[in-house]
């Protein structure tokens, strides 16, 4: 406070000696102040010289600061006694993002004013000058020999890439600029996850190895050794000293290797306290960090020791799915990906790290983040960016008891904008549990913009609404979760170009529409979303309504039977209906005088055609009541072809003029095999092909059926004239005659025709013999031999 009492005196006699000089020890001043001998001070100490020193140190007395001096040393601070160039509690501030070139980015390292950041979607690797941490700028683009990049490094002037699906380690160079040249790569273990620089070695992990490369060439890196003890998928490694850190995240461990001797790498020792799904590792001062996913926190091993590795504790404040972690100083950066959002821990106490808040500011999907001094990058595979912040190291001044003392600045000013980087605003309510908490009324005029500089409306939302509660539109009244006001007209547009063209909902007189823009679009029901759409009903422009062949249509009624009616074209009757007439029959009904015209039963699935009603007692059943034709298969111009029934009789009928009923077999190369039919004008009402069992045969012979009876003349003599044989039918040539196989005996039809024509017909072009008409023949031939026998046995008496 001396300090500041004897600051104050002589800005006081400054400002009183603007205008004239003052002289002690001389009556002609030739400055403002002329001290003519020595100046002392009231503690006896003299001053002898002017200084321009402004650090006030303890022996400054002896020397009369300068108004330089004074204003320098005000401005440092020093004169409160307070060391200013402490860190700021308030955690990290979002300052700009970059996003091109960018595609799925999953890694990113930094180096001085340079970021290097690794894309999945183009395999691709991207340089950015980020010296302007708002601003940070694309440099250049490189693709050789990259192949979905999982992770990314830098040390000197090279920057190394592993390709998880290319299984490489790829190398690059980069000038100051930020500009990038290939210069070679090598082949790895399969799958390699992430890649850590140490001296001239690189140390890769890949699907159940940790390997060492030697860059010292950077153009042809060379294998030096591999080891796979108590690995399985390992996701991360550190390097310090001669000991390299791996998470193996299939067995949740973290494993300590010796890695002196690069030709033989040495396990240690290893832990699995508190790890689920762990991904990766940052270690500093003899303490692992290491994220844990699935239990949501980071677990603090003491990894002094590296053979026998003990649990320092763990945090789980801000900490959401945590998946990449990295440090700066005192400070450790953690990616969570649930909630996308970095947080922050001051760990000058190591085994109690103090959250410091957290970001979200444009994170979507995190990936490998990376910390260098007060700059933090992270690449965000989401919305294909890289997100920069920054710590924020702002603070204040605090008046105490004890005097002035330094407290974290929530507000900042840019300009003539104040904002706060992180922690929540309340107004009327001392602990807000939101970035604004207002209790109370507040009134807003104008238009209100949430997610937007430019709002275009009294309330415009860039992004998700929630609400909790009921929403009102045009109207105060509340009766559900949205409640529109009592007027017709469009009440929902969901797409649409003018008020007369949309597709959307509304309200006219006793009616709720739903309803498109133009004539010639559709209105489909389904699941899914709107772009994976699994439609099952369609209402298409005319009017009618379409239902997928994989979707079902339900219907169901209160009190009545459930159905369906069919209107008429002008909707003023109903036509028909489609449902049940109980519980266990359904069907059509006609209501013009039809009734049930066709019925099945639920239960037995029996159909019944014009019970009206009634359950078939068959698969199948008629009612009485119908005419003669009970189905009819074809309606020709002047007749039927079907199955009819009168009283007891069962008719298989042909009515079209010289039409036919026949019988036969489909056959195994789906041709028509006809065995036998019945022809209406026929020269043979019924043939068969093919041969006839049958236990009888009886021809009509009455003689009233007859007329013209004559005898035959000469029937022996014709007898004579027939010769009877023997033969094979030609049955291959004559498929369709279905003729028996082996020998056969008979007569020719040719041959008989010339003598008995009577007994030979012939059917489309073929003849054939009626064997019964020979049996008169017969008869009289035997006849006509009694008749000569016995007379020759008369004369033989004589």
């Amino acid at each position: 406070m001396k300090h500041l009492f004897f600051c104050c005196s002589l800005l006081f006699i400054y400002a009183n000696a603007l205008t004239q000089n003052i002289g002690i020890g001389t009556d002609a001043p030739q400055a403002k102040l002329h001290v003519n001998g020595n100046l002392q001070l009231q503690d006896g100490a003299a001053v002898s010289k002017f200084s321009r020193d402004s650090l006030m140190s303890e022996n400054s007395h002896n020397n009369v600061p300068t108004e330089r001096a004074l204003r320098s040393y005000l401005s440092t601070g020093r004169w409160t006694g307070l060391d200013t160039a402490v860190t700021s509690t308030n955690g990290i501030v979002a300052k700009g993002f970059g996003i091109q070139g960018l595609g799925g980015p999953t890694a990113v390292a930094l180096k001085d004013n340079l970021a290097f950041v690794v894309n999945w979607s183009n395999n691709s690797l991207v340089s950015y000058n980020i010296s302007n941490l708002s601003d940070p700028q694309s440099k250049s683009n490189a693709y050789t020999n990259i192949n979905g990049p999982s992770s990314v490094a830098v040390q000197g002037n090279y920057v190394y890439i592993t390709s998880e699906l290319g299984n490489a380690l790829t190398i690059y160079s980069f000038t100051p600029t930020g500009s990038l040249i290939y210069v070679g790569m090598i082949g790895t273990g399969r799958r390699p996850t992430f890649v850590t620089v140490h001296g001239n070695f690189a140390y890769v992990t890949a699907e159940r190895e940790l390997a060492i490369y030697d860059v010292s060439v950077p153009a042809t890196p060379v294998f030096k050794s591999i080891v796979t003890t108590n690995l399985s998928f390992p996701t991360g490694v550190v390097v310090q000293g001669n000991i390299a850190y791996v998470v193996s995240n299939g067995n949740n461990r973290l494993c300590m290797f010796d890695v002196s001797n690069p030709m033989s790498i040495t396990a240690l020792g290893f832990t699995n306290t508190g790890l689920s799904n762990a991904r990766h590792v940052y270690v500093k001062n003899g303490f692992a960090y290491v994220t844990s996913r699935d239990n949501d926190r980071i677990q603090i091993f003491n990894v002094s020791n590296p053979a026998s590795p003990t649990v320092a504790g763990f945090v789980q404040e801000n900490i959401y799915q945590p998946y990449s972690i990295h440090g700066a100083g005192n400070f450790l950066f953690v990616a969570n990906g649930q909630y996308n959002m970095v947080s922050v821990f001051d760990i000058s106490n190591p085994t109690a790290p103090v959250a410091r808040g957290y970001n979200t500011t444009n994170i979507s999907g995190p990936g490998i983040l990376f910390a260098q001094n007060d700059v933090l990058a992270v690449p965000s595979s989401g919305n294909n960016r890289l997100c920069l912040f920054t710590l924020d190291r702002t603070y204040g001044l605090s008046m105490s008891p004890t005097g002035l003392q330094l407290s974290a600045t929530q507000w900042q000013t840019d300009g003539m904008n104040i904002f706060r980087g992180e922690g929540n605003v309340g107004i009327g309510i001392s602990k807000p549990t939101a970035k604004l908490h207002v209790e109370g009324q507040t009134f807003l005029m104008g238009e209100v913009g949430i997610g937007t500089n430019f709002p275009m409306a009294k309330l415009h939302v860039e992004g998700n609404s929630y609400f909790n509660g009921n929403l009102s539109i045009g109207t105060t009244t509340q009766l559900a979760t949205q409640t529109f006001a009592n007027t017709l007209g469009a009440k929902v547009a969901l797409y649409g170009s003018s008020a007369t063209s949309q597709y959307g909902l509304g309200i006219q007189s006793n009616l709720l529409q739903l309803y498109t823009d133009i004539a010639g679009s559709n209105i489909g029901f389904g699941w899914g979303s709107s772009t994976a759409f699994t439609e099952r009903a369609r209402i298409i422009n005319s009017g009618e309504v379409a239902l997928q062949t994989n979707g079902r249509l339900q219907i169901r009624t209160g009190s009545q039977t459930a159905g369906l009616w069919l209107a008429n074209a002008a909707n003023t009757g109903n036509v028909g209906f489609i449902g049940l007439p109980n519980d266990n029959v359904m069907g059509f009904y006609g209501n013009n005088g039809a009734g049930w015209g066709l019925t099945m039963n639920a239960n037995n699935g029996y159909v019944g055609i014009g019970l009206n009603g009634a359950s078939a007692s068959a698969p199948l059943q008629f009612s009485n009541n119908l005419g003669l034709t009970k189905i009819s298969l074809y309606k020709g111009t002047y007749g039927d072809v079907g199955i009819g029934v009168y009283g007891g009789e069962l008719r298989l009928q042909n009515d079209i003029p010289n039409g036919k009923v026949s019988m036969g077999v489909i056959q195994t190369d789906g041709s028509y095999a006809e065995l036998a039919k019945a022809e209406r004008n026929g020269a043979y009402a019924f043939a068969i092909f093919g041969s006839l069992w049958a236990n009888g045969t009886t021809y009509a012979s009455d003689r009233r059926f007859k007329q013209h009876i004559s005898g035959i003349a000469s029937p022996l003599q014709k007898l004579l004239q027939l010769n009877g044989v023997t033969y094979d039918m030609k049955a291959g040539d004559f498929n369709n005659m279905n003729f028996k196989q082996g020998r056969e005996m008979g007569l020719i039809a040719q041959d008989v025709e010339l003598v008995v024509p009577e007994a030979v017909s012939e059917l489309n072009g073929y003849k054939g013999v009626d064997y019964a008409k020979l049996v008169p023949l017969l008869i009289e031939s035997i006849k006509e031999l009694k008749k000569e026998i016995d007379t020759l046995k008369a004369q033989q008496k004589r």
